[in-house]
């Protein structure tokens, strides 16, 4: 499994002092295993039909990210973590994969 991230997405996570290989090595964990409820830092897991990538509809993807500007949402995020419910947010990372277990 490959995991990337953009020029943007490493700029910005320079610019506020985050360690990249701490999102990489998050992320490719939470996809290995598959376990949507067995990640903190990521939740429900989505797809978009369009745009089409490669002519396949479902490959661009987002997976909710813990809310951190709307007051109230991170406590309901903390709930559903400790439930192991569906945890949702406003905040999301737009990521796509190849069908090989690459992702971006």
């Amino acid at each position: 499994m490959t995991v990337n991230i953009t020029k943007a997405l490493r700029a910005t996570l320079q610019a506020d002092n985050l360690d990249e290989k701490i999102l990489l090595e998050s992320f490719q964990h939470w996809k290995k295993n598959r376990d949507e409820d067995g990640s903190y830092l990521f939740g429900k897991d989505g797809a978009y039909m369009m745009p089409k990538i490669d002519g396949k509809s479902y490959r661009l993807r987002h997976v909710h990210l813990p809310p951190l500007s709307i007051p109230g949402q991170l406590e309901v995020w903390n709930k559903q973590w400790q439930r192991r419910g569906r945890k949702t947010s406003d905040r999301v990372l737009v990521y796509v994969e190849n069908g090989r277990d690459d992702y971006l």
